[in-house]
C-alpha cells in the first residue's frame, strides 16, 4: 500500500523527488502546460496506482507534497518544525509550522529555495499548496518586520517566561534564576548568545540586554532559510510589490483558505443534464444539506475526495464542481469522483441520511486511483484519462464499484 506521508524517508518523498528532477536552476518552474483546463507544472504518476493525469493526479500530488513538508518525521524532509504551540498544545497557532533552523547544508537550502519557486507558481497559476505556515515566515519572506504578537502565537510559553523575567527587579530573585547567555531556541535546544555564552551568567545589570537578544534571536532565527525560500519566490515575483503586501493575502494568494465556504463552493457548482431544476433537484437540495451539516474538516475531506485537494482555489472562478446524479446506483453504493474535471456522481439515494452516511464513509476512506482496464472498460471516451477514484469499500459489492457493470 501507499506509504503514508508521515512515514516517508526523505529521498522516497514526492518533493524531493521533484526537486531532483527539476531543480532549481533558471528554468525551473517557469514555464506552465494546461491539463483539461487546469494549470500544471508536471505530470505526475503514482507507483502501484493506475491513472493518467489529466489533472487530477497533479493536483494529489501537489497535495501529498505539503502533506510531506508538513510532518514531523524524524526521516524525512524536516524543512519546517511545528511551532512549540503545536508541540505543547497551548495558545494560539496550534496548525503553524516554523522554518527548520537546523537545515542549512547547500541541498537543504536549495531544497528551500525549490519551495520558494513553487510559493511563486502558486500565486502566478493558482496552484495552492497547503501550507500552514507561522507569520514568523511570512512576514520577513515578504521583507516586513515579525513582531513580539507574532512570537506570542508561535511560542506562548517562552514568550510568558520572558515577560516574567522583564518583571524580576530584585538582584537576589535575579541570581536564583541562573540565566546565561543562551536561548531557547524553536527546535527545542539552546543557542549561545555569546561565544562560550552557556557558562557565563547573565548580570543582573544585563537582564534587559539579555531578553532582548533572546527576543530578537527567536525573531530572525530562520534567517538564512528565509533568505533561501525568498530567492526563489523573488527570482518570479517582482521585489518592489510584496514589502507593501499583507502577508495574509500573500498567505491566501499561495496556500488559499482552509475554510470550505458552502455558500462559496455552490456558487461554483453546476448540475448534470439529467438533474432537471439543477440545486432545486432533489439530489441536489439533500446534497447541499448534507454539505451544510459536515464540519469544515469534512467539507476539506469532499473537495480532496472530488478535486484533488483540500483547499478551494483562491480565485474562484478558478475551478467548478459538477454534479450527476447516476441513475443505476443506489443506497446500497458510494459517490464517485473524477478528480480531472472536479465531478462527483450521486447515487440516487433515498434519503439525507443515507446520502451523508455513504459520502462521510467515501471521502474518508476512498483514496486510491482506480484506473484499471475493468474499470476502463465502460467509460466514454472523453474520460479516458480521468482518474476515478475507488468508491465502495471491500465487501460492498466487491473489493470497488464497476464502472458501468
Amino acid at each position: 500500500g501507499t506509504v503514508p506521508a508521515d512515514q516517508r524517508r526523505r529521498e522516497r518523498t514526492l518533493f524531493y523527488q521533484l526537486f531532483k528532477k527539476i531543480g532549481v536552476g533558471e528554468e525551473a518552474l517557469k514555464g506552465v502546460n494546461s491539463s483539461n483546463g487546469t494549470k500544471v507544472l508536471w505530470k505526475a504518476t503514482f507507483e502501484g496506482e493506475g491513472g493518467m493525469d489529466a489533472g487530477g493526479l497533479y493536483r494529489d500530488s501537489v497535495r501529498e507534497m505539503c502533506a510531506e513538508l508538513q510532518s514531523p518525521a524524524a526521516g524525512g524532509l524536516r524543512l519546517l518544525i511545528p511551532t512549540p504551540n503545536q508541540r505543547f498544545g497551548v495558545g494560539a497557532g496550534m496548525d503553524r509550522w516554523l522554518l527548520n533552523p537546523l537545515r542549512r547544508d547547500k541541498e537543504d537550502l536549495d531544497m528551500l529555495c525549490f519551495l520558494g519557486l513553487l510559493m511563486a507558481a502558486a500565486m502566478r497559476h493558482g496552484s495552492a499548496l497547503e501550507l500552514d505556515l507561522s507569520p514568523l515566515v511570512w512576514k520577513p519572506l515578504l521583507g516586513q518586520e515579525a513582531s513580539w504578537a507574532d512570537l506570542v502565537a508561535a511560542d506562548e510559553g517562552w514568550c510568558g517566561e520572558v515577560s516574567r523575567c522583564r518583571a524580576v527587579s530584585d538582584p537576589a530573585a535575579w541570581a536564583e534564576l541562573g540565566k546565561v547567555w543562551t536561548v531557547s531556541a524553536s527546535w527545542g535546544g539552546a543557542a549561545e548568545l555569546r561565544r562560550g555564552g552557556s557558562r557565563m551568567p547573565v548580570a543582573f545589570s544585563d537582564r534587559d540586554e539579555y531578553l532582548d537578544a533572546c527576543v530578537a534571536f527567536r525573531l530572525k532565527e530562520s534567517a538564512k532559510q528565509v533568505e533561501a525560500v525568498r530567492g526563489g519566490l523573488l527570482r518570479r515575483i517582482g521585489t518592489n510589490v510584496l514589502p507593501f503586501v499583507d502577508w495574509r493575502e500573500v498567505e491566501r494568494m499561495v496556500c488559499g483558505t482552509p475554510e470550505i465556504d458552502v455558500a462559496q463552493l455552490e456558487r461554483m457548482t453546476s448540475y448534470g443534464d439529467n438533474m432537471p431544476g439543477g440545486r432545486s433537484h432533489k439530489i441536489a437540495d439533500m446534497f447541499w444539506r448534507v454539505m451544510g451539516s459536515l464540519s469544515n474538516q469534512e467539507r476539506a475531506l469532499f473537495v480532496a475526495f472530488a478535486w484533488g485537494r483540500k483547499r478551494l482555489p483562491s480565485q474562484p472562478g478558478d475551478a467548478h464542481l459538477k454534479l450527476v446524479v447516476d441513475r443505476s446506483l443506489n443506497d446500497a453504493h458510494l459517490p464517485r469522483s473524477h478528480t480531472c474535471f472536479f465531478v462527483v456522481d450521486l447515487p440516487d439515494y433515498s434519503s439525507e441520511a443515507v446520502m451523508r452516511d455513504k459520502l462521510l464513509y467515501a471521502i474518508r476512506h476512498c483514496s486510491a486511483i482506480d484506473m484499471d482496464s475493468s474499470a476502463l472498460g465502460a467509460l466514454r471516451d472523453e474520460d479516458a484519462e480521468e482518474d476515478a477514484r475507488l468508491v465502495s469499500p471491500s465487501g460492498e459489492r466487491g473489493e470497488r464499484e464497476r464502472r458501468g457493470s
